[in-house]
């Protein structure tokens, strides 16, 4: 390592009056010296320096010396005298020859240092009034006398300065010393300004890629360095470093690339590397010399040692000199890397040498102390991390030059090295490798590790585990991985079996994940063999070491190179193993899965298809299975389970053979459907009883945006006994091997069984049904059982109420049966769930078939009605139109009929030839004029039926383009598409309704919503042109006008509604009696007779039953008690009436304006008669003044009434006083 002294600023003193001797505490105290202040110049930053070592060099005035710069930044020469004589013959000499034999030639900086002894006075001569002191500075100072005479320049600053040795205080002592430091520190600065400025100039008149820059560069970097500015002096040697391949490329011939003498001795035991480079001069060149790569490598690298071990000296932090020391052992790893590869083995041994000394370099041994330390004084720890990988990193180095010294001694490891030799990628064979055993070694501890294969193989083994304690303590888990392997070909050449089963089953996940074949095959060959010596009973481990096996033996064409293990493997070697497999399996207790996918190239048509080679309603998945292993195989079954909301559907099919050829198509069928689309669950390829390949590629698929798709998790499986056999679920990074196919389409054929749930066609108002329809195919089926449900919360269905029509003994070919299913709900939501499910046989055979849908159960349709009591007559107005302010709909009738004939029941709307389409704001209005038959008396329990018969107008374009679809999709022999269509498109379409209700042409307003979603269903369509074509079709369908076609049948809708007969309590016929004249005079009174007849006709009667039960409750209700005493004495049918008369500007009333009158309603006739006047005020014609009647009893909620004003809008004609004039003023 570098001495305490090399690399340090060096003060040159000069005593010849031996003056340090006598200030020696006191003086060297001061140093090193603290905190001095540099900048390059008035735009830089501020650098500091917090501590800077000194070498005071003691010096003697030569009569030759070199001229220039030399390794003294300043000088200080000690002087005494007690009078001017002795100055004038002894000092001033002296001190002239220094000035002129050192100062002068090397242009450094100068002090003078007067020392006054502590028995002299310092005080000016009697005779020249002059003191020693001053006499130095005359001579010496910065306008000095003497100097002119030696060339030296006399500056801007004192070169002369005192010195006591007694002090009358402490402080003029402490401020002394502190003011020679003070001289110091900026002489010291000034020098090493002259010499950056100097360096700085020098480079830049060079080409960077001269080589005489590295010198100059070199400097800079150990002029930086002696001050202690470690970060500017790396900076410098960095680029150096980096600048010295482009160096030696632009100036090939002036470099040697020999390994120089001397620099690497023949006996490497006492060799110490540091030392030597540290020696090494900076770099001459001459016509006989040139710059030795080596050496120039070996001169930088020096200097990064000193600057980085520095840094990590003085870092205040762990962390810190953990970051300087590992960059320093990558550099040099770096270094040796760049020898290695420029002088191949011949530094095999040197380089082992060097890598022992560094990893014993003390300042690591320090820093790993301060690290124990801290860590026991603290509660938190510290682990140098950084060095422990990088020390780990030169192990290894370390490690691959002691393989290689041993190789060429016949040790060696017979591992993958040996099996790589063994494949030849060309025509010619490998050539056989020679073992030379001539090399003669130096280093004894090299010696001693090599002196028989047992001791090479024992510490191979320790360095190993060595290195990977370090990497454990660091987590480079894949390091472990790759370290452990050697160590498990170590053991098993040893026959340390176990102890290589153990090693691989820890270290074997790295090699899998990266799809390293060769190495994986060759792993797992040495793993099965020690499982068979060491656990020969394990069967499950045994039969799973042969699958991983044999899943690296695949026949991949897209696999070339020594990564492929196929190539060391025939065929009868893969029967033979595939035969272990099958006897493993059969030896086990119980079932035992392995991936698929590690195994087999699985591919399925994402869409489930009709079989149409039978009638039967049989349903296929096709599958691609490509069996590359190159040898015939046999399976019990194979299936797959396909999901959708945890319902599950499988499709299988037994006793499947695969040829050796490739690429196997497959059929899996089931009889089961349901109308959905499906995510792929699960693959299985069954063996035999006991083993199964499974692939749940579920679990790795994206979403897809498609209807009713519900992701559901699935567990993994709990793989047990290690990490090495699961990490054996091989090629997860392979693209070549894997599950494709990911959402399936399931949709059936009209020729198929299908059902379809949808609205009733008649419905009565208050009825909660849906409808069910079964569509039969093109066979008889038996035993149909219905199932009915539903997932939408509070949905009952009334299965009792139609129980017979949920089982059938049989249904013909091509029947369809329409069953109306009932249930009850008392929530709010509109769109419900149903859902039906329908199991038959058929051919011996049972199918099924399910299918849900969500149905809106609004209805479409809004009715209203308004009704007007006249004595003898009711006139009922029912307005009908849409219930949605965009759908119109077509009505086609509307009739009212009373089935009990006690109505007689007329309309003036006439009745309807055509159907007639209405508009929310644009109701139909029917009236009807309702008379009660003679003798019947109204009831409250009459009913009327109301029958709207109409079509929604989305009915009538949906049935448009489901024809056009039809018929396209027939012309193109494509029509196994049309429920695809039917539920991902034209279930989608919106219609502009109110264009198409005026014009009859439809036009589509959601055309690209709809294309996008057909479009992503269309893409998992296994045919790609016959998509093509569908999406063509739709695309050019939906993106124009479409004229409907009149004779397109469209089924019509029924409304029902039982129309209770409105009632009324009371209807008060008003009427003004009078005489009448064609006109009437100004002021003269008007006899009026005012009639009310109160008719209770229309107030419907009770039937008997329901009347006692009424008296009953109303008797208990109104029963007078103590504390309510009764008003008025009326019976329990009567009521009390007010009779008002408005009062008006254009009549005068003589007589009552209000009066009451009772009204028995028991009774059939009540007639009331009230006299009055009636007074014209104006003339003109005037309007009858208005009557108000009200209760003035009690009611019950139920009572109503009604006012029949006959001649309310009556007008009367009032003139003048005939031949009178009036005049008013």
């Amino acid at each position: 390592m570098f001495g305490p002294n090399d690399r340090q600023v060096k003060v040159g003193c000069y005593d010849p009056f031996n003056v340090l001797q006598q200030i020696k505490g006191d003086f060297y105290e001061r140093f090193p010296l603290a905190n001095l202040h540099w900048r390059s110049n008035a735009s830089s930053q501020l650098k500091t320096i917090t501590s800077l070592p000194v070498q005071i060099v003691e010096e003697v005035p030569k009569s030759k010396r070199a001229i220039g710069l030399d390794d003294v930044y300043t000088r200080i020469m000690f002087v005494k005298f007690d009078n001017l004589d002795i100055y004038r013959s002894q000092v001033r000499p002296l001190i002239k020859e220094w000035l002129s034999k050192i100062i002068q030639p090397t242009k450094s900086e100068w002090l003078l240092v007067l020392f006054v002894p502590s028995d002299k006075r310092d005080k000016q001569s009697t005779f020249v009034k002059m003191s020693p002191y001053d006499k130095l500075k005359v001579d010496f100072g910065i306008d000095g006398k003497e100097l002119q005479g030696l060339g030296i320049e006399p500056g801007v600053t004192e070169h002369c300065f005192k010195l006591k040795e007694k002090f009358e205080s402490q402080m003029l002592k402490l401020e002394t010393y502190n003011e020679l430091m003070g001289f110091i520190k900026s002489s010291l600065l000034s020098s090493f300004t002259f010499r950056h400025e100097l360096y700085n100039e020098q480079i830049q008149k060079l080409s960077s890629l001269e080589p005489e820059s590295i010198r100059m560069k070199l400097n800079l970097a150990d002029l930086f360095s002696k001050m202690r500015l470690y970060q500017e002096s790396l900076s410098i040697v960095d680029s150096l470093a980096d600048d010295l391949d482009d160096i030696y490329n632009a100036n090939s011939e002036k470099f040697s690339k020999d390994l120089p003498k001397g620099l690497i001795p023949d006996d490497l035991n006492n060799y110490r590397f540091i030392d030597t480079i540290s020696k090494i001069q900076d770099p001459e060149y001459s016509d006989e010399t040139l710059y030795n790569i080596f050496t120039l490598r070996c001169r930088i690298f020096a200097d990064h040692i000193h600057i980085l071990t520095s840094l990590a000296e003085q870092a205040k932090s762990f962390s810190l000199s953990s970051i300087y020391l590992s960059n320093l052992f990558r550099k040099l790893i770096q270094l040796l890397d760049l020898f290695s590869a420029q002088f191949g083995d011949s530094l095999n041994e040197w380089i082992y040498v060097v890598c022992a000394e560094f990893l014993d370099l003390p300042v690591c041994k320090r820093l790993e102390e301060r690290s124990i330390q801290h860590n026991q004084d603290n509660d938190s720890t510290y682990k140098l991390n950084e060095i422990l990988e990088l020390r780990s990193e030169l192990l290894l180095v370390q490690r691959s030059k002691l393989m290689h010294i041993a190789d060429k001694k016949g040790y060696k490891i017979k591992g993958v090295s040996q099996l790589f030799d063994e494949i030849s990628l060309g025509d010619q064979p490998a050539p056989s490798s020679s073992i030379s055993t001539s090399d003669n070694l130096s280093y004894n501890g090299l010696v001693d590790i090599l002196n028989d294969e047992a001791t090479y193989f024992r510490h191979f083994e320790a360095l190993t585990e060595q290195i990977i304690r370090d990497f454990v303590d660091i987590d480079r888990i894949k390091s472990i991985d790759i370290l452990s392997i050697d160590l498990a070909f170590l053991n098993f050449q040893l026959e340390n079996y176990e102890k290589s089963l153990t090693i691989l089953q820890d270290s074997y996940d790295y090699f899998v994940k990266n799809s390293w074949n060769f190495m994986g095959g060759v792993l797992l060959e040495i793993y099965l063999k020690c499982v068979e010596l060491v656990e020969s009973k394990e069967h499950g481990l045994l039969l799973k070491t042969c699958l991983n096996l044999f899943s690296l033996y695949l026949k991949n064409k897209n696999t070339i190179g020594i990564n492929n293990y196929r190539l060391l493997k025939n065929e009868n070697h893969i029967e033979s193993l595939y035969k272990e497999i099958l006897k493993q399996s059969s030896l086990l207790s119980g079932p035992f899965e392995y991936p698929l996918e590690c195994l087999f190239d699985v591919k399925i048509k994402p869409s489930i298809e009709c079989d149409f080679s039978t009638t039967l309603d049989r349903y296929y998945v096709e599958v691609v299975l490509n069996n590359y292993f190159g040898i015939p195989l046999d399976f019990e079954q194979i299936s797959i389970e396909i999901e959708n909301n945890n319902e599950h559907l499988t499709f299988s099919s037994d006793k499947v053979h695969f040829s050796k050829d490739i690429q196997h198509h497959l059929k899996l069928y089931s009889n089961k459907f349901k109308r959905n689309y499906f995510m792929l669950e699960k693959i299985k390829v069954k063996v035999n009883d006991n083993l199964c390949f499974v692939s749940s590629p579920k679990q790795q698929m994206p979403k897809r945006n498609l209807p009713e798709m519900h992701a559901s998790t699935i567990e993994e499986k709990d793989l047990t006994r290690n990490t090495f056999l699961d990490s054996a679920m091989l090629n997860e990074t392979n693209d070549n091997f894997q599950i494709k196919g990911e959402v399936l389409c399931f949709y059936t054929d009209s020729s198929k069984f299908h059902v379809e749930l949808c609205p009733p066609y008649n419905i009565k108002l208050n009825e909660n049904k849906v409808l069910l329809v079964l569509y039969n195919g093109n066979n008889t089926i038996t035993n149909v059982q219905v199932n009915l449900s539903s997932e939408s919360y509070g949905v009952q269905i009334d299965k009792y109420s139609i129980e017979d029509k949920l089982y059938y003994e049989s249904i013909s070919s091509g029947s369809k049966i329409e069953i109306a299913i009932p249930y009850a709900y008392v929530g709010e939501d509109k769109v419900l769930n149903m859902k039906a499910e329908i199991k038959y046989d058929c051919n011996n055979e049972t199918f099924e078939n399910s299918v849900s849908e969500f149905i809106d159960t609004s209805l479409p349709v809004s009715v209203s009605v308004q009704d007007i009591f006249t004595q003898d007559n009711l006139f009922s107005k029912f307005q009908v139109g849409p219930a949605v302010a965009k759908a119109p709909i077509r009505i086609s009738a509307c009739t009212l009929t009373d089935t009990d004939g006690h109505y007689k029941l007329s309309s003036p709307t006439r009745l309807l030839k055509d159907s007639m389409i209405v508009h929310s704001d644009q109701p139909a209005t029917f009236f009807y004029k309702i008379t009660p038959s003679t003798g019947h008396l109204v009831s409250s329990n009459d009913r009327l039926d109301l029958e709207i018969s109409y079509s929604c107008l989305y009915d009538d374009c949906y049935a448009n383009f489901k024809n056009i679809i039809l018929r396209d999709l027939k012309e193109k022999n494509l029509t196994k598409y049309f429920f695809i269509i039917k539920e991902a498109m034209l279930k989608e379409l919106e219609y502009d309704l109110n264009y198409y209700s005026v014009s009859g042409i439809i036009r589509i307003i959601n055309s690209d919503a709809v294309n996008e979603k057909l479009k992503n269903v269309l893409d998992i369509c296994p045919n790609v042109t016959e998509a093509e074509k569908i999406k063509n079709m739709i695309q050019q369908l939906i993106s124009r006008d479409v004229t409907a076609t009149d004779s397109l049948p469209v089924k019509e809708r029924t409304l029902y509604i039982s129309v209770p007969v409105p009632t009324l309590s009371i209807l008060q016929v008003i009427e003004f009696q009078y005489e009448k004249r064609s006109q009437f005079l100004v002021g003269e009174p008007i006899e009026m007779t005012l009639k009310v007849d109160s008719i209770t006709k229309w107030a419907g009667k009770v039937p008997e039953d329901t009347e006692h039960e009424n008296n009953l409750s109303v008797l208990a209700e109104s029963s007078p008690s103590p504390k309510k005493p009764v008003k008025r004495e009326i019976g329990c049918n009567g009521n009390l009436f007010q009779l008002v008369i408005q009062n008006e500007e254009s009549w005068l009333i003589s007589g009552f304006k209000k009066l009451t009158f009772n009204v028995d309603r028991d009774s059939d006739e009540n007639v009331h008669v009230f006299k009055t006047q009636l007074i014209p005020l104006n003339v003109g014609r005037l309007v009858l003044p208005k009557v108000f009647v009200k209760t003035l009893d009690q009611i019950d909620k139920n009572f109503s009434m009604d006012v029949n004003f006959k001649n309310g809008s009556e007008t009367i004609l009032v003139v003048p006083e005939l031949e009178s004039i009036t005049f008013s003023f």
